[in-house]
């Protein structure tokens, strides 16, 4: 990550192939960030390991 920088409402999802992807808040303009594919790693990985230590559980669309 870079040090020193905040990021908020950064949606993270598990793509069908087994990737993640990590989506900023878009605005009438657009997007308003995009990541390289290694940045979105360490950010799905910060998360998730986050979402553990806290005890919090994913948001998980895929079950009924």
């Amino acid at each position: 990550m870079v040090d020193g920088a905040k990021l908020f409402g950064i949606r993270v999802s598990l793509a069908e192939d087994g990737t993640y992807r990590a989506f900023g808040q878009n605005t009438e303009r657009g997007r308003t960030c995009a990541f390289s594919h290694e940045i979105v790693a360490q950010i799905a990985e910060a998360t998730l390991s986050e979402l553990h230590l806290t005890g919090h559980r994913t948001n998980d669309r895929t079950r009924s």
